[in-house]
């Protein structure tokens, strides 16, 4: 029954969409500004009170201001920060985190502010949570966050992060991911999305926009990344430092995340509310991190934050330092694709496009069999076009180079690699958000030192050298 109600909602709320979308460039095409603001505000109401998915694909185009221009992109880019759309009483809200708590054998009471005792002395003997507000702090598109405070059984408080997940959304996400799997099905038998692989894009959006709804994956994911990130303390200088808030693994479930509460503010809610000025250095700094941290994730771990936009990294004034949190969506790469990868995108870099068809062979997302002249020159035509897009601004688009090798790929009638999807989209995240913080930032400059150095020190020569003198050590 649930299916069928959201079969007849997505398809009202897609059609709607585009014809908002129609009048919104005719608005715009007309300069009728008072018409253009409704519509932009009808838009977003539609997409963040249309459920999970509709928010996540507002977050993406929010991204690309290129395509749905810098006024509508700023209005979606609120919902990087806070989701809308149907919240639960705060009594429900009290009494499933207590359920939760006891039928996963956590003890600890949980109460609310209101009902705490003047001398506030934990009678109890146990831990006990206090609920802050009757709100949320937050709203995510899957989660709800509270400020809570932590009363430890020797009596010793701190402020925490309760993350709890919107469970009453599950079902419903799963039926819409179900309907547009469906229209990428449908879509699939003409040859113009053929070779989109758009059923197979929406499976793995499917599998991860599941996986976020269980807080025990977000739990080992912030782990993983965790143990990266201490080892690249300080190894760059002038960058902010990356980290991530201590998890209470103890008071933690499949439903529930506790982590420790930190006194900032996200980057989007800077932006979009002024609430704390940056000047040029600082913008200049955050920028710069953001490109670091990506290219270290990528191509030296192999393990990255995948929804890496600006309402999941947090500027902590005080400590100097800036926050991943979110971390509900962690893509791996293998050893394979990410040197693969990081070469190609180095010839791209050395205009080497030859070389760069070389490795797509190497790495087999193309056939041996292709025609490395003709592929070298698509190869060309393309990245130069995407370099040039932005000159205007002195801006060289990143990630219209990585689309580019997708395009290529499509026009060779070549499936797009499902392991790079993730990447991509990364790219693009990375990139918006980059350009969101300090519209001058030239990328370029930051990646191409980095990825020269990374060709050392992953060159044979220099492994050779590596593997020569472990041996000998060995030995010794």
């Amino acid at each position: 029954m649930i299916k069928f109600a959201r079969l007849l909602y997505v398809s009202f709320a897609l059609l709607f969409i585009i014809a908002i979308s129609f009048g919104l460039k005719l608005s715009y095409v007309l300069k009728i500004n008072p018409l253009s603001k409704l519509l932009e505000s009808i838009l977003k109401f539609i997409l963040s009170f249309s459920g999970v998915v509709f928010v996540k694909i507002a977050q993406s185009l929010s991204l690309k201001r290129y395509l749905i221009g810098e006024r509508l992109s700023k209005s979606l880019s609120s919902l990087q920060e806070k989701s809308f759309g149907k919240q639960k009483s705060f009594n429900y809200i009290k009494k499933f985190v207590k359920q939760d708590f006891q039928s996963n054998n956590i003890d600890i009471d949980v109460i609310h502010q209101k009902n705490i005792l003047n001398n506030n002395q934990n009678f109890y003997g146990k831990p006990i949570l206090i609920l802050q507000n009757k709100k949320p702090d937050f709203s995510g598109s899957i989660a709800n966050i509270y400020k809570c405070k932590l009363i430890s059984q020797e009596n010793k408080e701190s402020f925490v992060a309760l993350k709890i997940v919107k469970i009453w959304l599950k079902k419903q996400t799963i039926a819409d991911l179900e309907i547009f799997l469906s229209i990428a099905k449908f879509l699939n038998y003409f040859n113009k999305f053929k070779k989109l692989e758009l059923p197979l894009i929406i499976e793995n959006v499917s599998k991860i926009t599941i996986n976020e709804f269980d807080m025990q994956m977000e739990l080992n994911n912030s782990y993983l990344l965790k143990s990266n990130l201490v080892f690249k303390e300080n190894k760059h200088q002038n960058i902010f430092n990356f980290r991530i808030p201590i998890i209470y693994d103890e008071f933690s479930t499949k439903s529930i995340l506790m982590q420790e509460w930190i006194d900032g503010l996200s980057l989007i809610n800077i932006l979009n509310k002024d609430q704390m000025t940056l000047d040029k250095k600082v913008r200049h700094k955050i920028a710069k991190s953001i490109i670091l941290l990506y290219l270290e994730q990528v191509y030296n771990d192999g393990c990255f934050h995948a929804d890496l936009h600006l309402g999941n990294i947090i500027y902590c004034k005080s400590q100097e330092c800036l926050y991943l949190v979110d971390c509900g969506n962690v893509s791996q790469i293998s050893k394979k694709d990410r040197m693969a990868v990081a070469k190609i995108l180095y010839f791209f870099i050395a205009k080497n496009y030859k070389k760069a068809t070389i490795e797509y062979i190497k790495a087999g997302y193309i056939s041996s069999n292709v025609d490395v002249n003709l592929f070298s020159n698509e190869l060309q035509k393309l990245a130069t076009k995407a370099i040039k897009s932005n000159c205007d601004s002195n801006v060289m688009d990143v990630s219209s180079v990585i689309n580019s090798v997708i395009e290529i790929t499509q026009k060779f009638n070549l499936k797009v690699q499902p392991q790079l999807l993730m990447l991509q989209k990364t790219i693009l995240y990375v990139e918006a958000s980059v350009y969101q913080i300090d519209s001058n930032f030239d990328v370029w400059s930051t990646i191409i030192p980095w990825m020269k150095q990374w060709s050392w020190n992953n060159s044979t020569l220099k492994q050779k050298i590596k593997t020569i003198f472990t041996k000998l050590l060995r030995k010794i």
